[in-house]
């Protein structure tokens, strides 16, 4: 039993090394971004083609600070379609979360 706990630790922290921390993200410009999503599309299984991409790093403001804060309406709103669009809330979401379990609780802030 202890074997399969220290196997859930470290797929939990290799799961969290593999996305960058929000402190990261935090400091990106918008190449920052751009490069992370090229870089990582295929591996995180984003449906993103280089258009998509293309869209969002043409929203001139977009650091990784503002990168975190995206809702649906901003992607639909700039023409990301409604899957890819989810997919990258759901990976948003995600870095926050594993953010969380791994120094703590975000505040309600840091998740929107």
């Amino acid at each position: 039993m202890s074997n399969n706990i220290a196997n859930t630790s470290i797929s939990t922290s290799a799961s969290i090394a593999s996305l960058p921390m929000v402190e990261e993200i935090n400091g990106w410009n918008q190449d920052g971004v751009k490069e992370f999503l090229q870089e990582r599309r295929a591996e995180l299984d984003l449906d993103l083609e280089g258009e998509d991409i293309d869209k969002i790093y043409n929203q001139k403001v977009l650091k990784g600070s503002f990168f975190l804060k995206l809702t649906r309406e901003d992607l639909l709103s700039i023409n990301i379609p409604l899957g890819t669009a989810k997919e990258i809330l759901k990976l948003i979401s995600k870095i926050k979360r594993e953010q969380s379990g791994a120094t703590g609780l975000l505040t309600e802030r840091e998740l929107f």
